[in-house]
This record gives structure tokens, sequence and C-alpha cells, in this order.
């Protein structure tokens, strides 16, 4: 599911989309990356529901910095493409359900990507607050759920509180219910970001949500 933003306004932008995949029912463990990219900017969400287990990171394609893995269920990796990108990535497979969403963007810094240091809640719909330390920096707003932590496109409204009117969304789900959505938006003044809180369909399974901004070059 994808929300478009206001265009007039996303071209303004100084980060933005190039492209994106998504991918389920355990399609891996090789996957294809966006074919558009040079010198950009990739992040990688993942989720599953039993999937990884105790086994660690499971990223088995070299280059790739692990952003977040707060517990074994879900995990983000980013990496800076050059002008010969990387084709694929791999991931070990899991067991049950897996939920993936690959994103490219141009126009972030590849000498320091995040902006500043993200910031989680492990068991919660509250995305916290960090402080931007850049103008114009891409703030991202992500989530993980798997089990009955059911939600769906009312969950990231155009003109979320906190997230300005420009927003994209998206979702992938699985077996188990397994989702990785996220959406951004364009922080014109470095500074804090606030909180926004996810709204849940049912309060059941598990949850965990993020913040994390992208510094312009």
């Amino acid at each position: 599911i994808a929300l478009m933003p206001d265009q007039s306004e996303v071209s303004t932008w100084s980060i933005t989309e190039v492209g994106r995949r998504h991918y389920t029912n355990q399609d891996g463990p090789t996957y294809n990356l966006p074919t558009v990219l040079e010198n950009d900017y990739v992040l990688i969400f993942s989720a599953g529901s039993n999937f990884y287990g105790s086994s660690g990171d499971p990223m088995n394609s070299s280059g790739w910095t692990l952003l977040d893995s707060s517990n074994n269920f879900r995990f983000l990796w980013g990496k800076v493409m050059g002008a010969t990108p990387d084709t694929t990535f791999n991931i070990t497979a899991g067991s049950r359900g897996q939920a993936l969403e690959v994103i490219a963007f141009r126009g972030v810094d590849t000498t320091t990507p995040q902006d500043v240091t993200l910031a989680y809640t492990p068991s919660s719909s509250v995305h916290p607050s960090i402080t931007t330390a850049t103008a114009n920096a891409l703030v991202i707003r992500y989530r993980f759920t798997f089990g009955d932590r059911d939600f769906g496109l009312s969950e990231w409204p155009i003109g979320y509180a906190g997230m300005g009117q420009a927003v994209r969304s998206y979702q992938t789900s699985d077996l188990g219910n397994v989702n990785v959505s996220l959406c951004y938006t364009q922080q014109d003044s470095a500074g804090a970001t606030g909180t926004i809180t996810t709204r849940n369909n049912n309060t059941g399974g598990n949850e965990s949500s993020g913040t994390m901004a992208l510094r312009p070059a």
C-alpha cells in the first residue's frame, strides 16, 4: 500500500526516493535490489514471525551496516551504493513468515548517512522523538509487527500528526500477519521531530516502532 504525497512538495526535497521493492512468502534467501541504483543509499527493513530465532544478524551479503536489531524478529540495514551497485542481497531464510521492504534514496550524505542516532521503542506503538542536526533531513518513522498486531492503510494517513502533509507509507505482510511499514517526510529545520503513535487494530502479538533521519548531501 502506498500513500502518495503532494508531488510538488516532494520535488523540492533534498532527499528523494528512487526505487523500492518488497518481498514476502520466503522468496529468499537471495533477493534482487531495485535496478535504478547508482551512488544511492539503500535501506532494508526486515521482519519475521519466528523467522530469525536467536541466530543473530541474518544478513549474509557484505558491506551492509546493521542499524537496528532490538530483538530477534526484526532488523534494519543500510548501505551506500557506488557507481557499480549491488544487484542482489542474501538473508538467511526463516521457518515461517517474513516481510522485507527495500528502499533506495538519492541525495543522502554518503559519508554520514544517518543524521543522528536512531531511536526505537520495543513493544510499543510510540515512535520516539529524535533531534535532527541538519536542515532538510529526511525523517523516517518505521514499524515492525507480527502475530495479532494487524494494521492497515488507516494507520498512516496523509497529514498524520507530527509528520506534515507529505507522507508515504508502505506495508508488506505474510504468514502470521508479519508487517513492515514506514512513512517519511522532510524536516525543513534541525530540531526535535516529536513523537507519533500508530493505532493498532488488535492488542496481541509483538511490535516495535522507530524513528530515524537521513542527512542530505
